[in-house]
Order: C-alpha cells, then structure tokens, then sequence
C-alpha cells in the first residue's frame, strides 16, 4: 500500500520539474490569463485613462437599467433596439468612444449591440467592457 501511494506521488510531482526549469529558463514570459483583452474589448483602467468621458452603452435588460446602472448611461438592448435607438442619438456625438456593457464575463448582448451598431451605423469607436457590470460594481466597493 505504502509503494502505491509513494509511486502516485512521484507521479504527480513529475510535472513541477519541467514547469520550474521552464520558468527558470523563461522568465520574462507573459502568463496567461483570462483577463488578456480581444481587439474590442477595454478594462476600466483604459476607459478611465481617455481624456474624455465615453457615451456609455447599458446592453442590459430595461428591469437590469432600471434597477441601476452607470450614471448617464443608456439603455439599448436587443430585445427592443429599435425603440431605444432614439434615446441613444439624442445622447451620441459622432467622434464620441462608446463603451458597452452587459452583466458579466459571459455576457454576449454587449458584443451583439456593438456589432450591430457597426453594422446598421456605420460607427467604428465602440468598444465592450471586458467583466461588464460586474466588474464595474466591483470597482466600485
């Protein structure tokens, strides 16, 4: 029983000599993390570093808005984009940076509307915020 126990640890310690050597070998290698950003995508510590506030874009449900959201934001969702359109051209400034947020890392609706927004109007400065409300709630506290 003893042999068996000591063989599965030899076993699973093998791995941590090739990972130290490697490390040791390749110190100034980036790690990998699930905060790296896609092309579209900024952090909070981007948005806060432009010089001008962004046109914020709450791709949440109108409940989810309602029930807080960030302060000037508007709501435009999918489930009535055509109807919340109105409220986002009488905020939107052609040159303006739009980011766009929904509930969380998961969330697609923010890629959806801002692909949309592409699409239908042509607008190419807008950008999804990676972590969406989540991220900003938890900035936050």
């Amino acid at each position: 029983m003893n042999s068996i126990i000591a063989k599965m640890l030899i076993l699973l310690l093998l791995p941590v000599v090739p990972a130290a050597l490697n490390t040791w070998l390749n110190p100034d290698m980036p790690p990998w993390t699930e905060t790296s950003l896609e092309e579209d995508e900024v952090n909070l510590s981007m948005v806060e570093a432009w010089p001008e506030q962004p046109l914020w874009i709450d791709a949440r449900s109108t409940e989810a808005f309602e029930a807080d959201h960030i302060s000037g934001a508007v709501n435009l969702n999918l489930d009535h984009f055509e109807d919340q359109m109105i409220a986002f051209l009488d905020v939107w400034q052609p040159n303006q940076q739009i980011v766009i947020y929904c509930d969380s890392r998961q969330c697609g609706a923010s890629k959806e509307v801002a692909q949309r927004l592409r699409d239908d109007m042509g607008i190419d400065n807008i950008y999804v915020l990676k972590g969406g409300w989540q991220e900003w709630l938890d900035s936050k506290q």
